[in-house]
């Protein structure tokens, strides 16, 4: 008989910062979180979603980001000072399973 090999997704990607609810002083906003992991090895590819707290997220405001070690760092600058948002970190294997972080919001 043959069995099929189950594909687990890989680990949720952990923000790191900013804080939830931080207030920022500068325009520029510097976005870090640890990887996600795939716990049969596979390359998983990292999206950061980023949306203003005042409007609905969609796939337009994730984009992909290239890893390196175990940590990332993301600069954005296109965000309005006056302005909250939404953050958060997306996952996926090669073969699809994905996992998400949670949602964190910064205002500046």
């Amino acid at each position: 008989t043959e069995s099929l090999a189950l594909n687990e997704p890989p680990s949720a990607p952990l923000l790191e910062g900013p804080a939830d609810f931080a207030t920022l002083e500068e325009p520029w906003t510097e976005l870090a979180w640890q990887i996600g992991v795939d716990p049969e090895g596979e390359e998983v590819r990292h999206s950061l979603c980023l949306w203003r707290a005042d409007t609905a997220p969609t796939f337009d405001d994730c984009w992909p980001v290239d890893t390196w070690g175990d940590e990332l760092l993301a600069t954005w600058g296109e965000v309005e000072p006056g302005s909250a948002y939404f953050w958060k970190v997306l996952a996926e294997d090669a073969r699809g399973a994905s996992a998400e972080s949670e949602t964190w919001r910064f205002e500046l």
